[in-house]
């Protein structure tokens, strides 16, 4: 409480109005002003470490146990055609499969070839083999150029105009 006023304030000397006030489970009272400017902080010093750091050392900041642990949670437990991991977490409108990854999003395909196989070639994309952009299998996946990867898209796509 500041001594200056008998209105309670925080510690900075925000008043605590309803507007400005979140008050917690257990009762303690939060300054919405001094929380958002800590928060984008903190936000903004984490994201420009991260943006400094490679893919694969972006992995390693979640420990590989963590992140193993976060895909196997969102796999399927009934592989799809034949051993395909089927992503059943978030879904981008693409159909691949999205993970949070450091208050980014990040496709789930990507962090799996990151654990298992390690950094992408600059340059490349990776294909699914398999078609299924649901799929995390790395085994699945080849590293390929964005050119290569659209023209057996376009072929598949065309096979299976020919035959339906």
């Amino acid at each position: 409480m500041n001594q200056n006023t008998d209105k309670p304030r925080c510690q900075n000397g925000h008043e605590f109005s309803e507007e400005n006030t979140h008050v917690k489970k257990n009762g303690w009272r939060v300054c919405r002003t001094c929380a958002r400017a800590y928060n984008q902080a903190l936000k903004e010093a984490r994201r420009a470490k991260v943006d400094q750091l490679s893919e694969v050392e972006r992995a390693k900041l979640i420990s590989r146990d963590y992140i193993k642990a976060r895909v196997r949670s969102c796999l399927s437990p009934l592989s799809i055609k034949g051993d395909c991991l089927a992503w059943i977490g978030a879904k981008g409108s693409n159909g691949y499969g999205l993970i949070t990854f450091y208050g980014r999003v990040i496709s789930a395909h990507k962090v799996a070839w990151l654990l298992e196989k390690g950094e992408i070639p600059k340059g490349l994309v990776l294909d699914h083999l398999c078609r299924n952009r649901a799929c995390v299998n790395p085994d699945h996946l080849e590293p390929v150029t964005q050119q290569i990867n659209v023209n057996r898209g376009a072929r598949v796509q065309r096979q299976l105009r020919e035959s339906g």
